[in-house]
């Protein structure tokens, strides 16, 4: 039986009590629903056909019902006999829509309620079995709203915290690494400042230049050439006077 069908078909007498309360209860309980009433004789002679012939016209529908409601009122026992009948039990049990009987009172069992896919206690009954209420879906849906609420809020703090373990994470990480990074640049400086021609020069050497080049042997000079002699604190201008 699906929960809440939008689309019921209903073998039942339309001015029948069973028939209003079923409609009735399905109201109070739930909206939008299609039902399409077959007017049917729920008791005497002629109503086990009756019954019959509302079974087979939903069968035979290119678009049936998703289930198929027979009920009707309270009665004596030959009053329900038509729910007995065998024809009319066995059209119930080869029904392909899915069947709900809803017979009498609840103290009353017909076979058609046996062969059916549920049985009601009730025309009302019927109803509250096929539909839900409202007012506790609308509750149900207002606590689980609430509960996803709740839980997206959990989550975005959970995100929100380990997004600032990672930002903390990350700003030791960087201020790690350019200490590590301030060091070794300290560390290249020095020794660049080292090696450096003029850390050379402090220590009482000098630095001659011809014509701009440096000078790194003597047979790149000769007597009477102009040469330039840089010190730690300046430059000399000199001439070659031997070799």
């Amino acid at each position: 039986i699906p929960h809440a069908p939008v689309r019921v078909g209903v073998i039942a007498s339309e001015q029948s009590a069973a028939y209003a309360d079923f409609i009735k209860i399905m109201n109070a309980r739930w909206r939008g629903v299609e039902i399409e009433l077959y007017d049917s004789l729920v008791q005497g002679a002629d109503a086990p056909d009756s019954l019959i012939a509302g079974i087979n016209y939903f069968n035979q529908l290119s678009h049936t019902p998703e289930v198929l409601v027979i009920t009707r009122g309270g009665g004596s026992a030959d009053d329900l006999a038509a729910f007995s009948e065998e024809q009319v039990v066995r059209s119930v049990a080869a029904s392909r829509i899915p069947t709900l009987v809803a017979i009498g009172h609840e103290v009353d069992t017909s076979l058609a309620e046996l062969a059916a896919d549920l049985r009601a206690s009730t025309p009302s009954n019927a109803a509250e079995l096929l539909f839900p209420d409202q007012a506790d879906v609308a509750s149900s849906l207002a606590l689980k709203k609430s509960a996803l609420q709740d839980g997206l809020r959990n989550r975005l703090d959970k995100e929100q915290a380990t997004i600032e373990r990672y930002k903390s994470q990350l700003s030791v990480a960087v201020d790690r690494m350019l200490t590590q990074k301030s060091s070794e640049l300290s560390h290249a400086k020095s020794l660049l400042e080292t090696v450096h021609p003029k850390a050379t020069l402090k220590r009482g050497y000098a630095l001659i230049e011809l014509e701009g080049r440096l000078v790194s042997s003597v047979k790149q000079l000769h007597v009477d050439q102009n040469i330039d002699v840089t010190l730690r604190d300046g430059k000399i201008n000199a001439k070659v006077k031997g070799v």
